[in-house]
């Protein structure tokens, strides 16, 4: 894979990425038309949920400024599902992958079949726990879990009160790193009980 178009590929991953709170900022990519029958796969771990539809759109907006393809499945947060859609996006043989998996440790068998096929794959959001990826984009979870601690112990003041934690899928690296920030700003805080640790 060449320089220009990998910097490309690495743009769209990250104008999807950009989405996320806390995200990167993108730098301006000259544009070419050396190539313009790319074809990018977007695995979703669920394409109805709100955030994972910015994703989509940044990801499709910046194929439409380079005049690439986009293919996007989502696996309504089964693992399983996710294995056929690798299966069946894998079957249109894609530059590239990017992919924001339903559980980081269920993504290696997944990932595995990229990787026996000499695509390259891009994780987006969520790591893979295993496997092989050129690149990981996501903005900095825990410290997204902390700001939002900390906005919560600032709202209850000085006399504190009853937290409910709403953890976000289990198994994925997003929602453990989001708790770990959150519970880095209050669990030492005095007057802050957090009650229920939930998904």
């Amino acid at each position: 894979m060449n320089k220009k178009l990998m910097k490309k590929l690495t743009a769209i991953g990250v104008a999807a990425a950009m989405t996320v709170p806390c995200g990167a900022v993108m730098a301006e990519e000259s544009k070419d038309t050396e190539k313009k029958d790319v074809l990018i796969g977007l695995l979703v771990y669920n394409d109805k949920n709100e955030f994972i539809q910015k994703l989509i759109d940044g990801a499709q907006k910046k194929c439409d400024e380079y005049g690439y393809e986009l293919v996007e499945y989502g696996a309504d947060k089964d693992a399983a599902k996710e294995m056929t859609n690798m299966e069946d996006l894998l079957s249109l043989n894609p530059d590239v992958i990017l992919y924001n998996p339903v559980d980081s440790d269920a993504a290696g068998a997944t990932l595995a079949l990229a990787n026996d096929a000499g695509i390259p794959v891009i994780t987006v959001d969520r790591v893979a726990n295993s496997g092989e990826v050129i690149s990981h984009l996501a903005s900095d979870n825990v410290y997204g879990g902390k700001i939002a601690g900390e906005y919560i112990v600032e709202q209850l003041g000085d006399d504190g009160g009853e937290v409910v934690e709403i953890q976000g899928q289990a198994g994925t690296s997003a929602a453990r790193d989001r708790g770990q920030g959150f519970h880095e700003a209050v669990d030492d805080v005095e007057g802050i009980d957090v009650v229920v640790s939930d998904i």
